[in-house]
């Protein structure tokens, strides 16, 4: 085996108070001879986590102005309409069907109507009762609102 680079070298010296005749060592006995027997166990480091604040500027929403599209429906042609053909940016929304046509990786769900979602299903009857109210007391600690 090929001599590779260690981080970090444990020594295990398991010296035996006597032997199997009952003869007592001493402490000039336990000196070791030769070459320790080697063994490397490589493992994967503890996963970290890496927090990435993403930073978008929209003509659609600012804290000044926010675009809107009055159309006589809610289809898809009419959210192409307003983000064009080649968008490229995340969309924030409350799961409208007609974002579907997007990446996955580009849909963001808008944390708002999660929580009403939640709540609504809080104030429901069993089993909704708690899967709503775990929702929230998730949602609470992840956005850190108590």
């Amino acid at each position: 085996m090929s001599a590779v680079a260690v981080d970090r070298v444990v020594e295990h010296w398991h010296w035996p108070w006597r032997c199997r005749c009952g003869h007592l060592f001493q402490a000039d006995e336990c000196e070791p001879i030769g070459e320790p027997a080697r063994h490397q166990v490589a493992e994967l480091p503890e996963i970290a986590v890496e927090v990435t604040e993403h930073r978008a500027r929209c003509g659609a929403l600012t804290e000044r102005a926010a675009l809107f599209r009055i159309a006589p429906d809610r289809h898809e042609r009419e959210a192409r309409a307003v983000l064009g053909e080649e968008f490229q940016g995340i969309v924030c929304s409350d799961r409208w069907w007609a974002y579907n046509y997007l990446d996955p990786a580009r849909r963001q769900v808008c944390w708002s109507h999660i929580i009403r979602d939640f709540t609504a299903q809080s104030e429901g009857l069993e089993p909704e009762k708690s899967f709503g109210e775990a929702g929230l007391e998730i949602a609470g600690r992840f956005l850190g609102l108590g």
